[in-house]
């Protein structure tokens, strides 16, 4: 799993530098939306399932758009492991800090900030 996050991190921040003009702004907004309902929730499994279905929405929508098929299905790769690491061994699992974490890469991409978006990515 360090392994797949090691490389997850070089690959991630550089597919979303990629993508940042092209991201689509209304499905961000959305998802900001959701993640913010989502940190007025209790922490239970119902919601720690609804954080990843959004997690995975929002790594997806960072990557899409940088036009390079390769790298997007190995980061789709990376996201159905960590995911399953995730559910699998942190049942436990605080999805709130997550948030925090996800809302700062939000704002960086609202404002085009490409290295702020790769460093909150990493």
């Amino acid at each position: 799993m360090k392994d797949i996050s090691k490389i997850r991190g070089l690959l991630e921040p550089f597919a979303a530098k990629e993508s940042l003009s092209r991201i689509s702004r209304p499905k961000l907004k959305e998802i900001k939306k959701e993640f913010i309902t989502l940190m007025t929730k209790p922490e239970n499994k119902e919601n720690r399932m609804r954080f990843f279905v959004i997690d995975e929405r929002f790594h997806k929508l960072l990557n899409e758009k940088c036009r390079n098929k390769k790298l997007i299905d190995i980061l789709d790769n990376f996201e159905d492991h960590t995911n399953w690491f995730i559910n699998l061994l942190l049942k436990n699992y605080s999805f709130k800090e997550s948030i925090k974490d996800h809302l700062s890469i939000i704002e960086a991409t609202e404002k085009e900030e490409e290295d702020l978006v790769a460093t909150n990515l990493i």
